[in-house]
């Protein structure tokens, strides 16, 4: 083989690697134009390298919760359901702590000119004392309001519902687990 056909090979492979490099940026650049839509940031080798694996801990009690969650990266709690959450990610474990919003009942009736109770759950309110204070078991303050249904039969049912103020929740939060209250998030955490 000749220096020319040599020469001839080499600026060959040369042409066809350029080729491949244009054929590579272009899609690098589609690629970023894709992860920039999406908002989501593209991570850097080292933080691939060094990601913690994700946890989800539920964590029944307030106070072990408070303890596990302080300072946490992300902050967010949820009303829904007759139900409280708040989550807590730290250190790439989720603490989440759930707790039952609940909603008391009785049915009233006039028998002989007195008020009498048929039923209902709301001797339930005296299992928790802390909803007569003015709280969740947690402590997070709730507000509560009287309804009244009356049947058809002449009876009422009277229903207590208790409400939880989401700025009042903030600020609670934000007591409890040593995080600016502008950092708290109305919502949920998903993994």
């Amino acid at each position: 083989m000749s220096r020319d056909e040599r020469v001839d090979i080499i600026d060959f492979i040369i042409n066809v690697l350029k080729e491949h490099e244009k054929n590579l940026d272009t899609q690098i650049n589609k690629l970023e134009e894709i992860v920039a839509i999406s908002g989501t940031a593209r991570p850097s080798q080292g933080e691939a390298m060094g990601r913690v694996s994700r946890v989800r801990v539920a964590v029944n009690d307030w106070s072990e919760f408070r303890e596990k969650g302080k300072e946490p990266q992300i902050l967010a709690f949820n009303i829904s359901d007759e139900k409280l959450e708040v989550s807590a990610l730290k250190d790439g474990t989720l603490f989440v702590y759930c707790e039952e919003i609940p909603e008391l009942s009785m049915t009233v009736e006039r028998e002989e000119g007195k008020l009498v109770t048929r039923g209902g759950n709301f001797i339930d309110l005296f299992d928790s004392l802390s909803l007569i204070a003015g709280s969740l078991q947690c402590g997070m303050p709730v507000k509560h309001s009287r309804v009244d249904f009356k049947l058809p039969e002449g009876s009422v049912v009277q229903k207590i519902i208790f409400k939880v103020d989401s700025e009042a929740a903030k600020s609670w939060l934000s007591k409890q687990l040593g995080v600016e209250k502008t950092s708290i998030i109305i919502g949920s955490i998903e993994f």
